[in-house]
């Protein structure tokens, strides 16, 4: 209608198809989506009004000041509180500061196959504040795109989920989660930043930045945990190449995992180019593999802090 503008669809969207206008679903495929729509206006600087210990929803109107979903070309602060998107954000830069959060697709339907959060400008993380795109899961890709400078200047975190691959689309090669950064991505004071590895398929989070990486001495890049895992109900019980075959083995990745009898699985993966996480130990733990670190930085590298 006139006066009003498309945003993008909120529920359970299959990849890429958070903004498509229009959307095709099949009708064998049965989704709820709901499109998020708002007043035509001019772009502006939206604050968020949640309180400290308060959760609310980035699409209500009623939570920012000036009244109004963000769009695109809008700058957003969020300073307090929690910030749920249900799996698809834009706007034009944003600040996370104080002890803020900002959540893509937390919690979703086992349908939603993207978390998404674009930044048309600079993302400045300040504080304590936090962001989280897409937890550990075995549907949801995350996909974090920022155009200008992603900072972590505070005690921040960092958080990015990749999804499951199915050798088409999502390969080993090209990863299940993605963070694009047109400028600098700076890790500093003492933040954290962490990639999680779809934990079946072994999908990994790529990092492709345009300018320059640096961590600091206090700051870290942290994937422990977040390689193959044992899932139940599934078959086989687990992907990785290196896994125990009992509890008295350990997992095989860069070298051969220990046995007490018997002889471990092949080592597996290139050493100056990884592109599958550590697999899980024997059956007796639940514990995953170690994950992956994937960087692609077309400026200067400068690594003061721990890879983890």
């Amino acid at each position: 209608d006139d006066g009003y503008e498309f945003l993008s669809w909120e529920g359970e969207l299959q990849y890429g198809k958070s903004t498509s206008n229009p959307l095709v679903l099949a009708i064998a495929d049965m989704r709820k989506v709901t499109p998020v729509v708002r007043a035509v206006s001019e772009p502006v600087t939206r604050t968020w009004l949640g309180a400290a210990k308060t959760v609310k929803l980035w699409n209500d109107p009623t939570n920012w000041d000036p009244a109004g979903v963000p769009g695109a070309a809008d700058d957003v602060v969020i300073a307090n509180g929690t910030c749920l998107v249900s799996n698809y954000a834009a706007c034009a830069s944003l600040k996370l500061a104080g002890g803020a959060s900002l959540k893509v697709a937390e919690t979703a339907s086992s349908k939603l196959e993207e978390a998404v959060l674009v930044v048309n400008g600079d993302l400045m993380m300040t504080n304590t504040a936090s962001l989280l795109v897409a937890p550990k899961n075995y549907t949801r890709h995350g996909r974090l795109v920022v155009a200008g400078d992603l900072t972590l200047a505070g005690t921040n975190t960092l958080t990015v989920g990749a999804g499951p691959l199915d050798g088409a689309t999502f390969t080993k090669l090209s990863g299940g989660g993605f963070v694009t950064i047109g400028g600098d991505f700076t890790v500093g004071g003492k933040s954290t930043v962490m990639p999680l590895g779809e934990l079946y398929t072994g999908g990994s989070v790529v990092f492709r930045v345009g300018g320059n990486l640096a961590v600091a001495t206090n700051a870290a890049i942290k994937a422990i945990g977040c390689g193959y895992a044992r899932v139940s109900g599934r078959d086989p019980i687990t992907l990785g190449p290196g896994a125990g075959i009992t509890h008295t083995y350990s997992a095989s990745h860069g070298g051969r995992g220990y046995c007490a009898t018997g002889t471990p699985k092949l080592p597996y993966g290139q050493a100056l180019a990884p592109i599958e996480p550590g697999s899980p130990a024997g059956d007796y733990t639940d514990s995953p593999g170690g994950g992956l670190i994937r960087m692609h930085v077309a400026g200067k590298v400068e690594i003061g802090g721990r890879l983890d």
